[in-house]
């Protein structure tokens, strides 16, 4: 009896975690990006959600969404461009506009602390800091956001 109501209650949680994940893929569309990696705590948060929470890896993220490290913490994300982002500890960036077109601009907001980018083909990408806007053509480069001021480093491009 007991075995059955454990296998009951586990097929139910699986049932209502299959369905909320996918409601909440059709409630983000499109997907610009993924959660790859995850090292401690990690939180996004999606436009017009009053609270953070917590991220795990393959989680899709979509346009506007902001990603959040804590302390000692790191996170990996896939954009929909090929293009890499790995946010180091305390720092939170918002997917302003990701567009997968070769060409086409991408948006990404730097809210504070900092990221490097990769990808293996140059992109065209704007990076927002609350003291600088960057315009970037490359394929590898770190933006840190500090109290009073901005770094870039492009390691290539330009």
């Amino acid at each position: 009896m007991a075995r059955a109501g454990m296998l009951g209650g586990l097929a139910l949680w699986a049932a209502l975690s299959a369905f909320g994940g996918s409601a909440w893929a059709q409630a983000c569309a499109p997907v610009v990006g993924r959660v790859v990696s995850v090292e401690g705590s990690v939180e996004i948060q999606g436009e017009g959600e009053p609270g953070w929470r917590s991220a795990g890896p393959d989680e899709p993220l979509c346009r506007l969404h902001a990603i959040r490290t804590g302390r000692l913490s790191r996170a990996a994300v896939a954009l929909a461009n090929d293009e890499v982002l790995r946010l180091d500890q305390e720092s939170v960036v918002r997917l302003a506009d990701i567009n997968e077109e070769a060409g086409e601009r991408s948006l990404i907001e730097l809210v504070f602390g900092a990221f490097y980018s990769f990808s293996r083909r140059p992109h065209q990408i704007d990076v927002r800091t609350t003291h600088m806007n960057l315009a970037i053509r490359g394929t590898e480069f770190q933006v840190r956001a500090e109290a009073g001021q901005s770094l870039l480093t492009v390691l290539e491009g330009r």
